[in-house]
């Protein structure tokens, strides 16, 4: 036993009093050498600290190690707080010391205290593992001590129930003197003693720093590891909120403001809400010195608020931010080019949609999402061909599910509507007039709002589009007689279709005047191409002279050769004839 207290002695110092046979109450075993050895190894590292705070006379009983338990904090910090939170329990013949310690055993900056009469019983309870109860109804929760150290200090602290106090059990001490300081955290600046009077630091402004930016009242608090994850980590978070609040800056659609905003929230506001709160509760468990030299009769020289190395710490905070932002600043600005291209697409201006994509895919920011969200764009403003394009680029890489589903039903909506047209078509030219128009009906209910390629949109015009295929040339036996029917059902149809379609059956029957008139004041530049090639072709048969058959050819050779069937093309080169 004296060789435990020997090697518990530092250079130059007194071993403090202890009771040797509570202080190692282990047999002389293996295991209970090594009990021994550890409790005068924790003990050795605290003889400082017990030099100034042990009273004459006062007796060490007992020392063990355990981390201080707080739900929140734990909750919160996870290893950080077992970390903050690891305590010496040095229990005397008067009271129980509890000093802040590092993995090694040094001590920290928090010192507190609790007179042995302010005890009324330990046990275990059932989150943090074990408690003291304390004279004013609170507790003092423990984890991490051995089973051991437990059941020897449930022996020796004081039982049993006495008068509550409405005095606070839990005492403070100057981190520097050990002495106590009346009252909560932050109700004294400095060290009442006027052999000491160190400063210390402030628990609302510790809190406010949290509150500006999590991690810097940690910091403040002199929790370094602590306050630099904490401090790292909301940068990247400010980052994030702040390429949210870019894009929905971007976005002018009301629901992603609503979504970035409550983002912003969660990654910006939250966290230092809880911060704040948190970093309060942490700064008021003991005194934290803002300088830690006594000066007698003078204010001791200050600690800087912050670590040494906290320029580097905040320039690299900032690099995160700045880097999250550069991270994201290029899909931001992609996101916004999509947007700008389904904008265009909804105002009708397919070309200028069609033009931006493509700006999109060789800036290299055409993304299956982004193919995806511009394809239904162009779905539901009504550019079938536009959208057919985007989507034959699709390579089935899995996006947002919700996007897909909508794009899917946009789809399906299409394919159905498309599939009744054909078959209504087939119907009606085969007379089955019962079987086509219902078909049909369901097909122009969706193709209203289609824009390109043109399709009917009403009865009218299904037999406008019927009778342009009937008296295209070459014109068969039986065409002329079978055009009457086509033509008394697109009455009603758009003026300039109505009268190409009669042009070209009057035309075709030589009726050259009723053919002149029908075309007469009938705008037909901007009908659909079939349109078009069919009244070229109305205007070929009428023509009776060189420069008029050299104005269709001029007119045939300027129509768009893009997208033409093989028998629309040969029509144009019939039209164009050997001048071409």
């Amino acid at each position: 036993m004296r060789e435990l207290q020997h090697r518990a002695q530092g250079p130059g110092l007194e071993s403090p009093p202890v009771d040797a046979a509570s202080l190692y109450p282990e047999p002389d075993g293996f295991l209970g050498r090594r009990a021994k050895a550890a409790r005068a190894k924790l003990l050795a590292g605290l003889e400082d600290v017990l030099a100034k705070a042990l009273a004459p006379g006062e007796t060490v009983r007992y020392v063990a190690r355990a981390c201080r338990f707080f739900l929140a904090e734990y909750w919160f910090g996870g290893a950080a707080a077992y970390y903050h939170n690891t305590t010496a329990l040095v229990l005397t013949d008067r009271r129980l010391l509890l000093v802040q310690i590092d993995r090694r055993g040094r001590p920290g900056d928090l010192k507190n205290q609790v007179s042995l009469t302010a005890v009324r019983g330990a046990g275990r309870t059932l989150l943090s593992g074990w408690s003291i109860r304390l004279a004013d109804g609170s507790k003092l929760s423990f984890t991490a001590l051995r089973g051991a150290d437990r059941k020897r200090l449930e022996a020796l602290l004081p039982r049993g129930d006495g008068p509550r106090s409405a005095q606070r059990s839990l005492e403070h001490l100057c981190p520097a003197c050990l002495r106590v300081v009346p009252g909560p955290v932050g109700a004294a600046a400095a060290c009442p003693e006027p052999t000491c009077r160190i400063p210390f630091r402030d628990p609302e402004k510790a809190a406010r720093l949290s509150t500006w930016v999590p991690g810097l009242g940690d910091l403040y608090l002199r929790h370094h590891l602590f306050g630099t994850l904490e401090f790292l980590g909301s940068m990247v978070m400010l980052g994030a909120g702040l390429a949210l609040a870019l894009d929905a800056v971007a976005d002018p659609e009301p629901s992603s403001g609503i979504a970035a905003a409550a983002m912003l929230a969660l990654l910006v506001v939250v966290p230092r809400v809880i911060d704040r709160s948190i970093t309060r509760h942490m700064a008021r468990k003991g005194l934290v010195p803002l300088a830690l030299a006594p000066a007698p009769g003078a204010q001791a020289r200050n600690l800087p608020s912050f670590p040494r190395w906290s320029p580097l710490l905040f320039a690299a905070g900032l690099a995160l931010t700045g880097g999250m932002l550069a991270l994201v600043a290029q899909d931001v600005g992609h996101d916004s080019a999509v947007r700008e291209a389904s904008r265009l697409a909804g105002q009708g201006r397919f070309d200028d949609a069609l033009a931006r994509w493509d700006a999109l895919k060789a800036a290299g920011g055409a993304d299956e999402t982004r193919r995806m969200r511009f394809a239904l764009a162009l779905l539901e403003a009504g550019d079938l061909t536009g959208a057919d394009e985007v989507r034959g680029e699709l390579e089935g890489t899995p996006v947002d599910r919700q996007l897909v589903q909508r794009f899917e039903a946009a789809f399906e909506r299409e394919e159905a509507a498309l599939t009744d047209y054909a078959e209504g078509l087939q119907a009606l030219v085969q007379g089955d007039d019962a079987a086509a128009w219902p078909r049909l009906d369901r097909a122009l209910e969706y193709l209203r709002d289609v824009k390109r390629p043109h399709l009917p949109a009403t009865r009218a015009e299904v037999h406008a589009h019927l009778a342009t295929e009937l008296l295209a040339e070459p014109l068969a036996g039986g065409d002329l007689a079978a055009a009457p029917r086509w033509l008394d059902g697109a009455a009603g149809a758009p003026a300039a279709e109505l009268a190409v379609v009669k042009a070209a059956y009057h035309s075709a029957r030589d009726e050259a005047d009723a053919a002149r008139a029908a075309l007469a004041g009938a705008d037909v530049r901007a009908l659909p191409l079939d349109f078009q090639l069919l009244a070229l072709e109305a205007r070929a048969r009428l023509a009776t002279t060189d420069s008029a058959r050299a104005e269709v050819r001029a007119a045939a050779q300027a129509l768009p050769r893009d997208g033409l069937s093989g028998h629309a093309a040969a029509r144009v080169e019939a039209l164009t004839g050997p001048g071409e």
